[in-house]
């Protein structure tokens, strides 16, 4: 008899109670690991991190020679400045314009600074005279006459009218006109004055020079000239002298023989420059599902869940809660489960219990 007492008190439960649960909060996020249960539910998700490429621009390069901090090159160009323009070909290379040009120079003779007399012959009546009177030597240059200074040998009379020059032994007299600066010898007109009235056939060695030195022969020739009544002659420097050429750049032309042009090819050129550029990972803080214009990259792993709790309800408040329905006539809307077995883990609690007893007390 007191078994089953105890089976009727463990039993009584089951109709008397049952268990409802609440709707299920907001979600809520962990990095770490949520164990899911019949109050917790869970959801085990996979997001990343994303990144950008920020670009860092250097300078301009001929490809291939960038700096090594500067690896990436871009679209992006220039055209460097040209090269001077020089006489050898320039070798091609990859994006490099080269130019070409024709170029017209111009030249002339180099200046005078000495004018050497020297060498004179002299003849009168066809007789060699072995002196020579030269009284004066006037020098123009572009009409207007330029002042000198000069050294002279063999002079044996001194001209004392003007104190210039004078009788010059024909076997070693020598003048030496000193300029003072180089002249042009297309502007450049020289008079040779004699003491004589006579007829007199004169001869000499003309050197024209840049330095003051009788070897350097640049422009040489051998001068007659009849001086028949006049003393005055003109000495035409020309073509027709003997010249070693020796000519210096000039931006301007003349049509005289002193001056020269000539053409020449010239070369330069310009390469094409490109900016190089280095890269740096930006990340956005957190993580995502998927981020637009990133880069996918590391992941982890997120929990989402969210709880609900569980409420006893006995079965008289539940049937007071249908009765209070009926009357405002309110839909059912309660999403909680119920249980309408009752404190099942309760009762099997009691159930062992009682059969434990039934086995270990025969006495009763």
């Amino acid at each position: 008899m007191k078994k089953f007492f105890w089976l009727i008190i463990f039993l009584i439960p089951i109709n008397c109670f049952g268990i409802s649960y609440t709707e299920y909060g907001d979600y809520q996020y962990s990095f770490s690991e949520v164990k899911e249960s019949d109050l917790v539910e869970v959801v085990k998700e996979k997001l990343y991190k994303f990144y950008t490429y920020k670009k860092s621009y250097g300078g301009y390069f001929k490809e291939g020679e960038n700096k090594i901090d500067y690896p990436n090159k871009s679209d992006d160009t220039i055209v460097s400045s040209f090269s001077e323009y020089q006489d050898e070909k320039i070798e091609e290379a990859q994006n490099r314009i080269i130019e070409e040009k024709e170029f017209t120079y111009y030249q002339k003779l180099r200046g005078i600074r000495y004018i050497t007399f020297k060498y004179f012959t002299a003849i009168k009546n066809y007789i060699r005279l072995s002196t020579i009177f030269i009284s004066d030597v006037k020098i123009y240059y572009d009409d207007k006459l330029i002042d000198y200074t000069y050294t002279d040998e063999g002079n044996v009379y001194r001209n004392f009218s003007n104190n210039k020059f004078g009788k010059y032994n024909t076997s070693n007299g020598n003048i030496i006109i000193d300029l003072g600066e180089e002249y042009d010898i297309d502007e450049l007109k020289v008079e040779i004055f004699l003491n004589s009235s006579d007829t007199i056939f004169l001869a000499y060695d003309l050197y024209l020079n840049y330095e003051y030195n009788s070897y350097i022969k640049y422009i040489t020739t051998r001068i007659g000239q009849d001086f028949a009544g006049d003393y005055i002659k003109e000495i035409k420097i020309d073509r027709n002298m003997k010249i070693n050429e020796i000519y210096v750049d000039t931006n301007i032309y003349k049509e005289h023989f002193s001056y020269k042009s000539y053409t020449k090819t010239l070369y330069r050129y310009q390469d094409i420059l490109f900016r190089y550029y280095k890269e740096a990972k930006v990340y956005l803080d957190g993580y995502y599902f998927d981020k637009v214009g990133y880069v996918k990259d590391k992941d982890k792993f997120i929990y989402r869940y969210k709880y609900r709790t569980r409420n006893i309800v006995s079965e008289e408040k539940k049937e007071e809660e249908k009765v209070e329905t009926k009357k405002e006539e309110y839909p059912q809307n309660d999403n909680s489960r119920q249980v309408l077995f009752g404190m099942i883990p309760l009762a099997l609690v009691g159930l062992g219990y009682f059969l434990y007893k039934l086995l270990t007390d025969k006495g009763d």
